[in-house]
C-alpha cells in the first residue's frame, strides 16, 4: 500500500508545479511603497494640503490622513504644521533652514 501510495505521489508531483513563487507578496510591497511615495509627492507638491481632498485622493478616512502625515513627519519624510482649518503646510528642510538663519 505504502509503496503504490509513493508511486502515485511521483506521478502527480511531476504534474503540478508551483510558480512565481513570492511574487505577489513582492508586488504588493512595491504597490504599498508606491503609493507612499504618491502621498508625499502630492503634499511636497501642492504644498498646502486640504486633508478632506488628500483623503479623498487617496480614498482613505480623514483620520487616517492626519495619522498618516503625523507619521510621516516622525520619520522625516515631510515636515510642516496642521492649521486650525484641517490643512496641513509642508514645509521643506530647506525652507526651516532658510528662515532659522534669518534670525
Amino acid at each position: 500500500k505504502e509503496k503504490a501510495e509513493q508511486e502515485e505521489y511521483e506521478q502527480w508531483k511531476d504534474l503540478i508545479s508551483v510558480e512565481n513563487e513570492g511574487d505577489q507578496e513582492a508586488e504588493l510591497q512595491e504597490e504599498s511603497q508606491g503609493l507612499l511615495n504618491e502621498f508625499i509627492d502630492y503634499i511636497k507638491e501642492h504644498k498646502v494640503v486640504v486633508l478632506e481632498e488628500l483623503a479623498a485622493e487617496f480614498k482613505i478616512r480623514t483620520e487616517d490622513v492626519v495619522s498618516r502625515v503625523q507619521a510621516l513627519e516622525r520619520m522625516g519624510s515631510v515636515s510642516g504644521v496642521f492649521d486650525d482649518r484641517g490643512k496641513f503646510i509642508y514645509v521643506s528642510r530647506e525652507e526651516v533652514s532658510r528662515n532659522s538663519s534669518l534670525r
